[in-house]
């Protein structure tokens, strides 16, 4: 007595398809499109066959992985925001060491000669407030404000707005002018959080957009470390500060590359998250697949 043999399922309309066009068939819902349908290396089955036809051919493969997991434009603006909060709470500390005195204007300086532990300038600010006590407590307060917001919330619905009106508390309570070029690029970078960077994506040259991308660690940290290595080689070459403002200048000099510093590491986040877009996108097979399959060699 034969057993009857079972027949196997009707195939899909999208299997057939991937079938005749040379590709592995795959087993996929009849609704669902073929960027659900991954191969058995995780790629898209277009992607997947032009990586396997590169190796073929002896060319070097491309690394398929972002260069970071982590979205680089809100870690660019949530760092440079914490960076100004501290900023402004030194500067509010110093001006408190001034007491309850009267300034003279509107601007001010928030240290002077003999409380400024560092030389290279001394601190300079502005403040609406007729006391110097009171304006360093509402520059740290306003400062630690913006570190927590900047830590914790950056990323929320109306995160670029809050910490814009923050930003500009901070400059009519003393918070210092330098903060404000960190906040100005913490605000762009926040306003930019999960956004999909199409101009960035389409605009930058593959070569140029990789090597911003794997420059962006090196460029916040060189940010970061600037005001600390002034510090230091002061510290080193036993520099005084003086009443002639030689080194306030020298000061304002050095400054220019660390404003320098502060756009490319929001440049190279930007450049760094639209990598990472376009591998998610050519991994999944997203909507600008085609075009991100080009881009990625």
């Amino acid at each position: 007595m034969t057993r009857p043999q079972r027949q196997s399922p009707p195939r899909s309309t999208h299997s057939i398809t991937l079938h005749l066009a040379g590709f592995p068939e795959r087993r996929c819902l009849p609704r669902l499109t073929d960027r659900y349908c991954p191969s058995d290396s995780g790629l898209h089955p277009l992607r997947e066959t032009e990586h396997a036809a590169r190796k073929r051919q002896g060319g070097r493969s491309k690394p398929l992985l972002p260069r970071f997991k982590f979205d680089t434009v809100r870690t660019t603006a949530s760092v440079f925001g914490v960076y100004a909060g501290i900023l402004g709470i030194e500067h509010g500390y110093f001006e408190t060491l001034q007491g309850n005195v009267a300034p003279k204007g509107l601007k001010i300086l928030a240290a002077s000669p003999s409380e400024l532990p560092f030389p290279f300038g001394h601190e300079p600010a502005m403040t609406v407030i007729p006391s110097f006590l009171v304006t360093g407590i509402f520059a740290i307060l306003v400062g630690l404000a913006i570190t927590l917001w900047s830590a914790a919330f950056i990323q929320r619905k109306y995160g670029a707005a809050v910490l814009l009106l923050l930003s500009v508390l901070l400059l009519f309570v003393g918070g210092g002018f330098g903060p404000i070029s960190l906040l100005i690029t913490a605000c762009i970078g926040t306003a930019m959080i999960g956004k999909p960077l199409t101009w960035w994506r389409s605009h930058l040259h593959g070569n140029l957009r990789r090597f911003l991308a794997n420059s962006w660690a090196w460029l916040i940290a060189a940010a970061l470390l600037w005001v600390p290595s002034e510090y230091i080689a002061g510290r080193i070459l036993d520099l005084r500060n003086d009443h002639r403002q030689i080194l306030t200048n020298l000061n304002l000099m050095l400054s220019y590359p660390l404003l320098g510093f502060f756009a490319l590491s929001l440049i190279a986040g930007f450049a760094c998250e639209a990598e990472r877009q376009i591998v998610s996108d050519a991994r999944d097979g997203g909507p600008d697949f085609k075009n991100d399959r080009q881009q990625l060699y």
